[in-house]
């Protein structure tokens, strides 16, 4: 990429990072300081794997494969492990930070979240609660 773009690693990090910063932000806006401490400590841990996350939900979708089906409760799983390596096993910091989404729109942009993406994620995380 960088020999044809010029755009160097480091760079895509740096652009990354802001760009999450601007996030971290209005979740501290919902979280104490102390959820808040946690979220901004492990936020970046994981963060490249979203992409890929959000691409095989996005396929998913698109495939018209059920949200009930075992595939889709799988990327639901993929999608909580992956949300609670940042938000914690707290379910009262996690529902911060999902009231957060809802009300805040800003949190959404850029991230490929589109309502109707993450309404069929929704579906699919309740299909795998049920199956708890």
């Amino acid at each position: 990429m960088r020999e044809q773009t010029g755009i160097t690693p480091a760079m895509t990090d740096y652009i990354t990072r802001a760009f999450a910063e601007t996030k971290l932000a209005i979740y501290q806006k919902y979280l104490s300081e102390e959820e808040y401490a946690y979220v901004r400590t492990h936020y970046f841990d994981r963060m490249q794997e979203w992409p890929a996350l959000i691409a095989r939900l996005q396929s998913a979708l698109n495939d018209g494969i059920a949200p009930d089906s075992a595939h889709a409760r799988q990327v639901a799983a993929d999608w909580l492990v992956l949300f609670r390596s940042y938000a914690g096993d707290n379910p009262a910091t996690q529902m911060k930070i999902r009231q957060a989404m809802e009300q805040e729109p800003t949190l959404s942009e850029g991230t490929w979240l589109t309502p109707p993406l993450l309404e069929y994620l929704r579906e699919a995380v309740a299909n795998l609660m049920r199956d708890r």
